[in-house]
């Protein structure tokens, strides 16, 4: 296992087995739903999360396209809406922070147990949550509903 540090908190990974059951999962949460608000998720994941996050994501092993869950809590400004969701990855905590990343747009992240949103393929001893909330813009040409 690797030691990652990201917002202040400490996490062991193990990447490859992370990685390998990313690759059996078939589609994420956004996906699968296929919502106004997790479409436009889907299409704004990769440009708007913050560098650090998806340098973290490539260490660990996670598929950023393969949230767990994803939920949209209205819009924060014109053009931008407040997510939160969760991604999984076995490992553990290591060090606990409480913190804000320091992108824009605002980018906040907690790691926790597991909650009942986990997908099956991470439902046994040893996976971790990786959680996080943000702002993020409204690319979709159809308006929110």
């Amino acid at each position: 296992m690797e030691c990652i540090e990201i917002g202040g908190w400490v996490v062991s990974v193990d990447a490859e087995r992370t990685r390998a059951t990313y690759a059996s999962i078939a589609k994420g949460g956004w996906e699968n739903c296929g919502c106004t608000y997790c479409r436009n998720f889907g299409a704004v994941v990769l440009k708007s999360f913050p560098p650090k996050v998806l340098a973290f994501f490539a260490q660990a092993g996670i598929d950023p396209l393969k949230d767990a869950e994803v939920y949209e809590f209205g819009e924060t400004s014109p053009g931008v809406r407040s997510y939160g969701g969760e991604y999984y990855f076995w490992g553990r905590i290591e060090q606990d922070a409480a913190g804000e990343l320091q992108a824009e747009p605002k980018f906040q992240v907690t790691f926790t147990l597991p909650s009942a949103l986990v997908q099956p393929e991470f439902r046994a001893d040893g996976a971790a949550c990786f959680l996080f909330s943000a702002d993020l813009p409204w690319v979709l040409e159809e308006h929110a509903t």
